[in-house]
């Protein structure tokens, strides 16, 4: 398995051709016939796929799949209206020195951890899990510094602070979230062989998430459902074509040899191999 990511100096232009010359060199320069490498780590940019399935067989990263997956479920509307309000309202506190003091006097006044919050970068969606979840620890004190007219006019204050159903949502999310974002932490371990894990907690989570929970409001059930189908399209439909490394790799593993995440037929295809 060879993660190869294009260096900084490569200044043709970034075809599936041009890549796979530059990958096919890189394996003559390091004394690697194209037999020894099985396959090549990548994320899922068109042109990087093309160029990996043209040499060896072709592993798209399964934490970028991931994220692909449930910022589809950041799409549904209500969602993404509720993580762009949380983020206006966590990026007031670090332009607001009075407002960052008010917070600290709010916290200790509370008694609650005096921690910052955390704001959502858009390259990791596991920041949004975490801005929620401090969001939901930090609630209070934050509505007090809003409805301190000595710290927030009323205008700011009707600008920033959250709808009682957009908090609803961030509790109804944070958990959904923590599950997706324990999954990414095990795949992303350096400690042990992940690959074997990709369909294993694939059909996990698919199997867990389009099922509405009691009680669950539509919001949730739109995000789980987003997601899954978005990982059956990204990564199960896989199945159908071939037998793919990560289906072999599950099949070697003593926890998952049974392969009982897997219909019949493609039990007995892998098995084969």
């Amino acid at each position: 398995m060879m993660p190869m990511p294009l260096p900084a100096g490569f200044e043709e232009r970034h075809t599936a051709v041009n890549i796979a010359n530059y990958l096919k060199d890189a394996t003559e320069k390091w004394l690697l016939s194209s037999e020894k490498v099985i396959a090549c780590v990548h994320d899922n940019a068109a042109n990087m796929v093309l160029a990996n399935q043209s040499l060896w067989e072709s592993v798209p990263c399964f934490a970028h799949t991931l994220q692909l997956a449930i910022n589809e479920g950041f799409n549904v509307a209500i969602v993404k209206n509720v993580i762009a309000a949380s983020s206006r309202l966590v990026s007031h506190f670090p332009y607001s020195t009075v407002a960052t003091a008010a917070l600290r006097q709010k916290q200790q006044e509370q008694n609650m951890p005096k921690h910052k919050l955390i704001q959502h970068c858009l390259t990791r969606w596991n920041s949004v899990c975490d801005m929620f979840e401090r969001l939901l620890e930090q609630r209070w004190a934050v509505c007090a510094v809003l409805s301190d007219r000595n710290v927030t006019k009323l205008a700011d204050a009707g600008t920033l602070d959250l709808k009682d159903e957009h908090w609803e949502i961030v509790e109804e999310l944070a958990p959904v979230l923590k599950s997706l974002k324990c999954a990414t932490t095990a795949m992303c371990s350096e400690t042990h062989v992940s690959i074997s894990m990709v369909y294993p907690i694939t059909h996990s989570l698919i199997a867990r998430h389009p099922n509405t929970q009691r009680g669950e409001s539509t919001r949730v059930s739109e995000l789980k459902n987003a997601v899954a189908e978005s990982l059956k399209r990204r990564i199960v439909a896989e199945d159908a074509e071939k037998v793919y490394l990560p289906l072999i790799a599950a099949a070697l593993d003593p926890r998952h040899k049974h392969l009982k995440f897997f219909e019949t037929e493609l039990q007995e295809r892998v098995k084969r191999i």
